[in-house]
C-alpha cells in the first residue's frame, strides 16, 4: 500500500505552482479578470438597492449573490481541470483558450464536485440528527460532549471526501475511476489526504485575509475605499489568492493521486 508523504506533498503542490507561475498567470487571469470586474460590477449595482429599503431589495442582493457563485464555480472548474492536466500531462500541448473551454469533461467534474459536497453534508446531517435522536435535541446534553461529537462528525465528513477527492483528478485525465475503486485506492491515507489538503490552502487564505486588511486599510487612507476602483482592486487581490489556493489544492489531488494511483500520465479518453 502506498502511502501519501504530507511535507513532501505540500511543498511539491507548491513549488510546482511556482515552477509553472507564466502557466498559472495565462490559465487564471481572464478568469481573475472576468470574475473582478464582474463582482465589482454586481457590488456597485447592489448598494443601491440595499438603500432602497423595499422588500425587494434583500431578494435581489441575494439573487446577484447567487448569480457571482454560480459563475465563480464554472471558472474554478475550468481552471481546476485544466491545472490537473498540467501536472499530470505535462506533454499536452493546449492553447488557454482549448484548455479552459467547457466540454463534457467539465460536466463530470462539476457533478462530481457538487456530488461529493452532497456526500459530506448528509453525513453531517446524520451526525448532527444522531446527537438529537440520543440527547433529546440541540439544546439537550449541551457542552463539551456535545461539542466533541460536532467536531468528530464535521472531521468525519471531511475525511470520507478526502479519500474521495481523488476521483476529481482521475475524471480530468479521463480515468474512469469508480467510488469503490478511489475508496480502496486512498486506504490508510485519509488523515494524510486531510492534512495535506488544509495545510496545502491555508497558508494562501491567512495570507489573502491579511493582504485584503492592508489593502482596506491603505484604500480608506486615501478614502476611495467604497469607489468602483477600490472595489476592483480588492476583488483583483481576493480572486488571484483565491485560485492560487485552488492552484495548490488541484496540485495536492494531483501529487496524490499520481503517487498513489501510479498513473501514467496519458489520457485516454476522448474530450468531446
Amino acid at each position: 500500500m502506498n502511502k501519501i508523504f504530507v511535507h513532501q506533498t505540500v511543498i511539491g503542490a507548491y513549488g510546482f505552482v511556482w515552477r509553472e507561475r507564466k502557466d498559472f498567470l495565462l490559465l487564471s487571469f481572464p478568469l481573475v479578470a472576468a470574475l473582478s470586474i464582474f463582482s465589482s460590477l454586481l457590488i456597485s449595482s447592489a448598494m443601491p438597492l440595499q438603500g432602497e429599503g423595499s422588500s425587494q431589495a434583500p431578494i435581489s442582493v441575494s439573487a446577484i449573490g447567487i448569480v457571482f457563485g454560480l459563475i465563480s464555480m464554472i471558472c474554478v472548474v475550468m481552471f481546476s481541470v485544466a491545472w490537473h492536466r498540467r501536472y499530470l500531462l505535462p506533454q499536452e500541448s493546449l492553447t488557454v483558450i482549448s484548455a479552459l473551454k467547457w466540454s463534457r469533461r467539465q460536466t463530470r467534474f462539476l457533478l462530481m464536485g457538487v456530488l461529493l459536497g452532497m456526500i459530506v453534508t448528509g453525513i453531517v446531517s446524520l451526525g448532527f440528527l444522531a446527537q438529537m435522536a440520543v440527547g433529546g435535541g440541540i439544546g439537550a446534553g449541551s457542552g463539551t460532549p456535545v461539542a466533541i461529537f460536532v467536531i468528530a462528525t464535521l472531521i468525519a465528513g471531511f475525511i470520507v471526501y478526502a479519500r474521495l477527492s481523488l476521483i476529481l483528478p482521475a475524471i480530468s485525465v479521463d480515468d474512469t475511476m469508480t467510488f469503490q475503486h478511489c475508496w480502496n485506492l486512498t486506504k490508510g491515507n485519509g488523515w494524510r489526504l486531510l492534512t495535506i489538503v488544509v495545510l496545502g490552502s491555508l497558508p494562501v487564505w491567512l495570507a489573502g485575509m491579511l493582504l485584503s486588511l492592508l489593502a482596506n486599510s491603505i484604500l480608506s487612507g486615501w478614502g476611495i475605499e467604497e469607489s468602483l476602483t477600490a472595489g476592483l482592486i480588492l476583488n483583483l487581490i481576493d480572486q488571484t489568492l483565491a485560485f492560487i489556493a485552488v492552484a495548490v489544492g488541484v496540485s495536492v489531488l494531483s501529487i496524490s493521486y499520481q503517487r498513489l494511483s501510479g498513473a501514467k500520465t496519458a489520457t485516454t479518453g476522448a474530450d468531446s
